[in-house]
């Protein structure tokens, strides 16, 4: 999904003009011509648009973790270049992407200063206030980015960073009730705010209130700061009260800000971790899985998980996931109930080997089912006759 700012510096008709051309949205009143102004337009998940007057052009691609700008004024960009001509010897070499922009921030703030002291009311100083305390001081251009990324690749400076935080203060959006009551969230995240955060989401879900779980939960995914981790025990509590589409979104909540392979090399197999079925019978919770199993929801694919042992190599549909996550009774309903093919049986037996899990062995056994099983797998069945004597 991509988020695009679609915006430009405007002093002259001929960019307005250039802007309409494209089909740009501006929306009445418009800002007067001899004002920098930006035109702008988001795109959401469902393909809705919002569409305004704001601050920035350029593109938030949520996916790549991307921020662009595309600056079309002369004046703009002349002042950029003053700018950054005290700190690099060659300022004219440099992009004026945001990464630039963010980098060299000290230098943009420092050159604002300057010309609001002396040119208070030129262009050039309406336009790089415009940049510097209007866009690069948003914190809602960051959202769905995320601007750790940007402090880890050493960008983003302590002073930017003490802007945004003091500009969201002063605009009376960093209290931690705030911040959920309007759907936005702190200049940093703290430990109260993540427990806070923890507490209402926990709330939320147990209550049933998906309204509330929503609004909570989609400025943080929006954000790309912070990474949600499933909880089992909460999971299990919402499968008993059997409601489903909470359990559906808190997986997808957990999925859409986790950065994990989607397949697996050289393969179109993808990874099923958080696949609703998959964490349905590696949790043991048999109703949910008889329930999916007979609207015939499958998967098949890969699992990631760093605590567990030997998972990588395994190709993991319903029934060797639940050899592998050691749930008998599914096992047993799977196999008397659902539909699974030679290889499935072959993946479920191996996996029963290498655990040495006896139990897993003799309910395939005493199903029948390995009579399904190929010649190859002979020195396996000698194996299983070996534990049944």
């Amino acid at each position: 999904m991509e988020d695009i700012l679609e915006m430009a510096a405007q002093p002259e008709p001929t960019l307005l003009q250039a802007w309409e051309a494209q089909q740009a949205p501006i929306l009445p009143p418009a800002p007067p011509l001899a004002v920098p102004h930006f035109a702008y337009v988001e795109r959401f998940e469902g393909g809705t648009e919002y569409r305004g007057i704001s601050a920035g052009r350029g593109e938030k691609d949520r996916m790549r973790k991307y921020l662009g700008i595309n600056i079309v004024s002369d004046v703009l960009m002349k002042a950029i270049f003053n700018a950054l001509a005290a700190f690099t010897p060659d300022p004219e070499y440099l992009p004026a992407d945001f990464d630039t922009l963010i980098k060299y921030y000290d230098a943009l703030r420092q050159h604002l200063e300057f010309l609001e002291g002396q040119f208070p009311n030129d262009e050039a100083t309406l336009e790089l206030r415009l940049l510097v305390e209007d866009l690069l001081l948003d914190r809602a251009v960051y959202e769905g980015v995320g601007m750790e990324q940007f402090r880890q690749r050493g960008l983003l400076c302590h002073a930017h960073l003490r802007d945004i935080h003091e500009r969201s203060i002063d605009a009376g959006l960093d209290e931690i009730d705030d911040c959920f009551a309007l759907g936005l969230m702190p200049a940093y995240i703290t430990d109260d705010y993540l427990s806070a955060l923890s507490e209402k989401y926990t709330q939320f879900a147990l209550a049933g209130d998906f309204v509330g779980l929503y609004n909570l939960c989609e400025p943080v995914a929006r954000s790309g700061d912070i990474e949600l981790q499933h909880n089992p025990s909460l999971l299990l509590k919402i499968l008993d009260q059997e409601r489903y589409d909470i359990y559906w979104y808190l997986l997808d909540l957990v999925d859409r800000t986790t950065t994990r392979r989607q397949f697996i090399p050289g393969t179109q197999l993808e990874d099923v971790t958080l696949d609703r079925l998959h964490i349905a019978i590696r949790y043991g919770h048999l109703k949910i899985v008889q329930t999916m199993l007979a609207e015939q929801i499958t998967f098949k694919g890969h699992v990631s998980d760093d605590d567990a042992i030997g998972i990588g190599h395994h190709i993991f549909t319903p029934l060797s996931a639940a050899v592998y996550w050691r749930q008998p009774e599914i096992t047993q309903y799977i196999l008397g109930f659902a539909p699974y093919d030679r290889s499935e049986l072959e993946t479920a037996v191996t996996i029963a080997l290498a655990n040495d899990d006896f139990e897993q062995m003799n309910i395939l056994l005493e199903s029948g089912a390995l009579a399904m099983l190929s010649a190859s797998s002979l020195s396996n069945l000698q194996k299983i006759s070996a534990w049944s004597t």
